[in-house]
């Protein structure tokens, strides 16, 4: 059989030697793949977690899936989430386990997707060493590969998109580009903000495409069926077309420079803790923009955008979270480069240098592990403070079902929550502790509503996703009765438009009106500071 074969090459021209050496080659390059993969997989499960926040969106997955709807509290329609794809895979998920094993085995599995998707579209077996070394001592990368939020879904977005276009050159067919269409559309639903990534690479499209404008259906029609559909459904059942989130971290009247500042120090924090991250990012920036693909140096653009606005919203409380989005592009860039065995000496260096630091947190995180780390700008650990309460690492017999609510817990068809709490931090897993019927006021707005749209009181120190409203009198027993007696006319006025929006059914001719008013801000939105309280707030 084998002389048959070297026979047949010879035939058709092709040196055995050198399908020989091929083969060698193809088997060198899937045990790196394979070996990178599953180092990974070994540093996920040594430091998969889940954090507070995802514990919001738990709370709404089992209020769906138990026939209320996608509802934060049982009387009221907020999208108390960011990330509607990623909701919905945790939703299909829960049907069968419960939220957070579902987070956890969903995090896995993309995480190391994306990955994998690295390692094989790497231009050699050079770039796979380099991005292994990459990923494993990024300690950004490594929190946010888990946590139960939406970062590894758009990772493994992100790097499916990026290497699309990296390995198309300057041409794309009709398929490709109805690939990429539908790949931004998934990364909108994932996390609306992450669409400025491929922002400079759709305008670069839709300027080649301009001679052939059939082709520009192509080039949009998937993505914004996608982003319009999800829209229209949000602007129906919610009242709102963005999450309840984007309106408490947008309706605070802080300076825009002072958040500028913010995003700088989010920067500088990132750097000193995990300082791999940030340059590998600076290194994938001078790759593309030196390099002759314009579709590579859109995407460097894009990366570029999307850092400028991480600093303008002042960044993130959570420490090197906005960073694993342009660190996942960046690689995509990095990987296809063709590098010599010189240029790869020196990269893996670096990264060893950068890198070494970040070991403790990550391949070599212990079962105890702690980082109580909080900055003076208010950025924290996210991770470090939660591990010993919510890792893998640390489950036990009952660890997966405590943080759940039952069928059985959840009450239906309640006119009146049974108890009214309030909460500005640590509020995901203070309400999945609760009942379904208890109804939670998040002091910070990220699940309310009416403080959602209220400015921040000024004279109070800030802290970026924890911006604290002071609570309207009156506002606590309207809750508890199921009726608006805010004291203060303005808000009173205001509180009317929401109630309709997140209460009343859903198609009355009065609510589709307050839609309209509400969205073009034909009712005043209310522009006090300061009010009289309520309640003192209890974080």
């Amino acid at each position: 059989m084998v002389a048959m074969i070297k026979s047949n090459e010879k035939q058709r021209g092709v040196n055995p030697a050198s399908t020989a050496n091929l083969t060698e080659d193809s088997k060198l390059r899937n045990t790196l793949i394979f070996g990178v993969s599953l180092i990974f997989l070994m540093v996920l499960f040594r430091t998969a977690w889940i954090s507070d926040d995802a514990n919001i969106t738990f709370r709404v997955v089992v209020n769906f899936i138990n026939g209320s709807g996608p509802v934060y509290n049982l009387l009221e329609r907020v999208q108390a989430y960011t990330h509607p794809l990623w909701f919905l895979f945790l939703s299909a998920g829960a049907l069968i386990f419960t939220p957070s094993s579902t987070a956890f085995l969903l995090s896995i599995i993309f995480s190391v997707g994306a990955v994998v998707i690295l390692a094989r579209f790497a231009a050699s077996n050079l770039n796979i060493v380099i991005i292994g070394l990459a990923i494993v001592f990024s300690k950004a990368f490594v929190d946010y590969s888990t946590s139960g939020l939406e970062s590894p879904l758009s990772h493994f977005l992100i790097a499916t998109m990026a290497l699309c276009v990296c390995s198309s050159k300057d041409n794309f067919s009709n398929a490709k580009l109805l690939n990429i269409s539908f790949l931004l559309g998934c990364v909108y639903l994932t996390r609306p903000d992450l669409v400025l990534l491929f922002f400079p690479l759709f305008i670069y499209l839709t300027v080649t495409e301009l001679k052939h404008r059939k082709r520009l259906f192509y080039v949009y029609a998937p993505a914004l069926f996608l982003c319009a559909s999800w829209i229209i459904f949000a602007l129906v059942y919610y009242g709102m077309p963005f999450s309840n989130t984007a309106y408490a971290k947008l309706a605070t009247q802080i300076p825009s420079g002072k958040l500028f500042q913010q995003g700088l120090l989010y920067f500088l924090d990132s750097f000193l803790l995990d300082p791999l991250t940030l340059s590998a990012v600076l290194v994938s920036l001078v790759i593309a923009f030196t390099s002759k693909s314009k579709p590579v140096l859109m995407l460097a653009l894009g990366i570029c955008i999307y850092l400028f606005y991480v600093a303008k919203v002042g960044g993130c409380f959570m420490s090197g979270r906005f960073f694993t989005p342009p660190f996942i592009l960046g690689l995509t860039i990095i990987a296809r480069k063709n590098i010599t065995i010189s240029e790869c000496t020196i990269y893996c260096i670096a990264a060893l240098l950068l890198g070494m630091p970040t070991l403790q947190y990550t391949l070599l995180a212990q079962k105890d592990y702690y980082l109580d780390r909080w900055s003076s700008a208010g950025i924290a650990d996210e991770r470090g403070y939660y591990f010993r309460k919510s890792s893998l690492y640390n489950f036990s017999r009952d660890f997966f079902n405590s943080m759940v609510q039952t069928e059985n817990m959840h009450l239906r068809f309640l006119d009146k929550p049974t108890s009214v709490q309030s909460a500005g931090g640590g509020i995901g897993f203070a309400a999945m502790g609760s009942a379904p019927s208890d109804h939670w006021i998040d002091i910070c707005g990220l699940c309310d509503p009416l403080l959602s749209k209220l400015p921040i009181d000024n004279n109070k120190r800030w802290r970026i996703g924890h911006f604290v409203r002071t609570i309207p009198k009156g506002y606590f027993e309207s809750i508890r009765q199921n009726k608006n007696l805010i004291e203060d006319p303005e808000i009173h006025k205001f509180y009317d438009c929401i109630r309709s929006l997140t209460r009343d059914q859903l198609f009355t001719k009065e609510r589709l009106m307050n839609i309209y008013n509400f969205n073009l801000k034909r009712i005043p939105w209310p522009d006090k500071a300061t009010y009289q309280k309520d309640v003192v707030e209890k974080g």
